[in-house]
């Protein structure tokens, strides 16, 4: 397969910029002709050679041995993420059931369509145990594949298994493509024509008019999926910028999307014209999964080669599932014989598994009879949340109150924002609910950054100084309501950029001593040199430090402050979300969580909070 011609948008960065050493030594060749010395020369390359030496830029080309070790690398995180992290623990992984599967060629146009009439339009069942690997291996090269199935069917156990076949070929075959998992709930509609604070700016000003507004945000460009790609292998998997791209551009990567569905509804339709025209560009293979419904209702359809569709659970099989138990689900068994409602909810690999977790050994007396179908929904994740508070008797450390007041803030915000995975450096400022809590996030903000370059000017240049820079850079810094930026350079996470302002300050803080400390000591003496470069290095280290991750690490701070004294979250949040998956209520992908499923979130999403 020839490798597409690169179309991103943004190539000037993907184009390593000349050296500082590169640029000074044109300069110094410049300075050799005006000033006709040897010695500018010599300052020019040393100070070339010092930046290099801590800032130089890495090479863009890889070894055949670095390329293994990234493949490696890629594939263990996949592995370890979702197969191990997720598949294998999920309740899909307890309900021992094989899902049937039938082709719905209505789903995807057929290339032909326009030149002869196609007939074979109804869903043509599949024969009993086809598994969705075989489906795709019988594509062939090039396959796309499309999963549909209806909500709590098993559509991501579906996408997963067919992750971890795909995974044991890759780890035995070194030709096999890399199948990485993505959730399409993360790509929007946005990128460079209008840069993303100067539309945020735009449109907190209510004396613009609604017009100009709305074509300021219409004027964005499409996200490329090839730039979507490689910011999401290095937002979840960590894997920096340019072995990202090297990925991509070199189609080594098989995505596996999961969610079209939970893309925002009014992106869904470019969401599928991007995917096309990646599938286009590049001739990639790709798997998407949604719900049926939510994908029909769209204009647009995915140009791929097959869709399949998971059918719903018989009533055979329901009811092999509860007698394999043995006398356990008595009164459940008798209860979905009975109740048409019932047996309809059975129905649902997930719905089931939950049936089976919340009512084991209950009698049919005291099973709830509600008419709602809704409603019984309602209450058979109440029963599943209750019964999860008492399967987990030690480690009480919080109260059930407690929990369920901060997984249902955790749920709306992730619902409100079309998250599926939640990544605790991923809150954003726009969380919070009122103005008295955007006020003080906002004041703190500028008080931090006030009291260290105050603070550090106290120490060099006294009191006065101390109260110039303090307000100086507590106006500079006050925290706005705009998006903190958890991805520095290629660095992901608050502890990484954290990481990464304390070494850009140490590198810059270090270089302007040394240079600094030297030609000031050849102009005005040694000790003056090294004190001037000890001052000035300290306020460009920490300046260019809060540029680069420090503002992020503040900005974080400040919001998680806030969000704990106003008791949406624990003071300890990584804990209690371990916390919570021990209790399965969430599972932990890499570094971030999940619900267990789409519909538990949603149901907390829809609950009161706890007071």
């Amino acid at each position: 397969m020839s490798e597409p011609p690169s179309h991103d948008p943004n190539s000037q960065h993907s184009q390593p910029e000349p050296s500082v050493q590169q640029r000074n030594s044109g300069s110094s060749g410049v300075g050799q002709q005006a000033a006709g010395t040897a010695k500018g020369i010599f300052q020019f390359q040393w100070i070339g050679n010092t930046f290099n030496f801590f800032f130089g830029g890495a090479s863009e080309s890889f070894t055949p041995q670095q390329e293994e070790h990234n493949r490696k690398a890629l594939l263990a995180k996949v592995k370890n993420y979702w197969i191990k992290g997720v598949l294998e623990k999920s309740l899909y992984h307890q309900v021992l059931i094989e899902l049937g599967l039938e082709e719905r060629p209505d789903a995807i146009p057929h290339p032909l369509s326009e030149i002869s009439e196609i007939d074979e339009d109804s869903p043509q069942p599949l024969r009993e145990g086809t598994k969705v690997i075989e489906i795709f291996d019988k594509i062939g090269t090039g396959a796309t594949l499309l999963i549909l199935g209806e909500p709590g069917s098993g559509k991501t156990t579906t996408l997963l298994k067919l992750a971890q076949d795909l995974i044991a070929r890759a780890e035995q075959d070194t030709n096999q493509l890399i199948p990485v998992v993505f959730n399409l709930s993360y790509w929007t509609n946005k990128r460079d024509m209008i840069p993303d604070w100067l539309l945020e700016k735009v449109g907190n000003k209510s004396y613009l008019p609604k017009e100009i507004r709305e074509t300021l945000v219409k004027k964005r460009r499409l996200l490329p999926f090839a730039d979507w790609l490689v910011e999401e292998l290095g937002n979840k998997y960590d894997v920096p910028n340019k072995i990202g791209k090297t990925l991509v551009k070199k189609q080594r990567l098989l995505p596996l999307l999961d969610g079209l569905d939970e893309v925002k509804v009014e992106y869904r339709d470019d969401c599928i014209a991007t995917l096309n025209k990646f599938k286009q560009d590049y001739g990639a293979e790709l798997v998407v999964c949604s719900r049926i419904k939510d994908y029909e209702a769209l204009s647009n359809r995915l140009n791929f080669q097959q869709a399949v569709y998971i059918r719903l659970l018989t009533s055979k099989q329901v009811g092999h599932y509860l007698d394999s138990f043995g006398d356990y689900f008595t009164g459940l068994r008798t209860l979905i014989k009975k109740d048409k409602e019932w047996k309809k909810l059975a129905q649902s690999p997930l719905m089931l598994n939950i049936m089976t977790l919340a009512y084991q050994g209950v009698a049919v007396e005291d099973l709830p009879r509600i008419d709602v179908v809704e409603e019984r929904r309602k209450q058979l994740f109440d029963a599943y949340i209750k019964k999860m508070f008492k399967r987990r008797k030690t480690n009480q450390r919080y109260k059930k109150a407690q929990v369920k007041h901060w997984l249902i803030w955790m749920a709306q915000r992730m619902v409100e924002e079309s998250q599926t995975v939640f990544l605790i450096e991923k809150m954003q400022p726009y969380w919070l609910v009122n103005i008295k809590q955007k006020r003080i996030y906002r004041l703190m903000g500028g008080l931090m950054a006030a009291l260290m370059f105050g603070l550090m000017a106290a120490l060099m240049f006294g009191l006065m100084a101390a109260l110039m820079f303090g307000l100086m850079f507590g106006l500079i810094f006050r925290l706005e309501d705009s998006e903190i930026e958890t991805k520095i350079t290629l660095n992901q996470g608050i502890r990484k950029s954290l990481c990464n302002a304390i070494t850009v300050s140490l590198k810059v803080w270090l270089m302007v001593v040394l240079t600094g400390g030297l030609m000031g000591g050849l102009m005005g003496g040694l000790t003056g040199g090294l004190t001037g470069g000890l001052m000035v290095g300290l306020i460009e280290g920490l300046f260019l430090g809060l540029m680069n991750g420090g503002q992020a690490c503040i900005q974080h701070f400040s919001l998680r402050l806030v969000l704990y004294f106003n008791n949406c979250i624990p003071w300890n949040y990584a804990r209690f979300l371990d916390y919570a998956a021990d209790r399965i209520f969430l599972q932990k992908v890499g570094g971030g969580y999940i619900f267990i499923h789409r519909m538990l979130m949603e149901h907390f999403a829809e609950m009161k909070p706890e007071n």
